[in-house]
């Protein structure tokens, strides 16, 4: 009991859910799936908790396993959707709320907080540490090819040559192009992982690719 008291405490659910959030964020941005794996368990402790505190009962963990549900839809089934996402997020929200009980001021109020300003402080500082990651690049509105220069790999020679997608492409993603993992963008606007694909142009640093068998 001391220890369902201690993670059902204000500030240890504000980190719990803040790591949670922070992982679903980091996992739609960098197309992985350790930090997707992190936020989803940071949450399900969470629920976890609070449904054995009381406080979330099987009502409230259906709501959240809809939400969570509906979050990894639009991450992984219809990416670009935005209105399983929507629902998911609105869905979770609510399961969170709701998974307090009666003394929400007191309680819920304090651990969103808590939970705000983790899930920012991670994120800031993932895109910090590792700036050359995919998402950083979809965050960016700069031309990175500006500048690049001769330093720069020169691809033109993997124009026509097939691969697979390593990860998905939404449309950033990373691809095997004859066996050679490289940063892709993809021609649509989503591509699964593991689709045949083949290079159909490159911009300097860029190199674009298309499903097989598409125009």
């Amino acid at each position: 009991m001391t220890l369902l008291r201690l993670v059902t405490e204000p500030a240890v659910s504000g980190i719990l859910l803040g790591l949670g959030f922070a992982g679903l964020v980091l996992e739609m941005l960098s197309l992985g799936v350790v930090a997707g794996t992190v936020g989803v368990i940071a949450l399900a402790v969470f629920f976890a908790a609070h449904a054995l505190a009381g406080g979330a009962d099987p009502a409230v963990l259906g709501l959240a396993t809809f939400g969570l549900a509906g979050i990894l839809f639009e991450f992984y089934v219809m990416p670009g959707a935005g209105v399983s996402g929507v629902i998911g997020l609105l869905a979770l929200i609510a399961a969170v709320v709701l998974s307090f009980g009666t003394p929400f001021a007191l309680v819920a109020v304090p651990s969103l907080a808590i939970a705000i300003v983790i899930t920012v402080l991670v994120v800031v500082l993932a895109l910090r540490v590792v700036p050359e990651k995919v998402f950083v690049r979809r965050l960016s509105v700069r031309d990175d090819d500006a500048g690049a220069g001769a330093a720069s790999p020169d691809y033109a020679a993997l124009i026509g040559r097939h691969g697979f997608a390593s990860s998905f492409l939404r449309p950033a993603g990373v691809a095997a192009i004859d066996g050679q993992r490289v940063d892709v963008l993809s021609e649509g606007d989503f591509v699964p992982a593991g689709t045949a694909v083949i290079v159909t142009r490159v911009e300097g640093a860029r190199i674009f690719v298309r499903p097989e068998g598409t125009p």
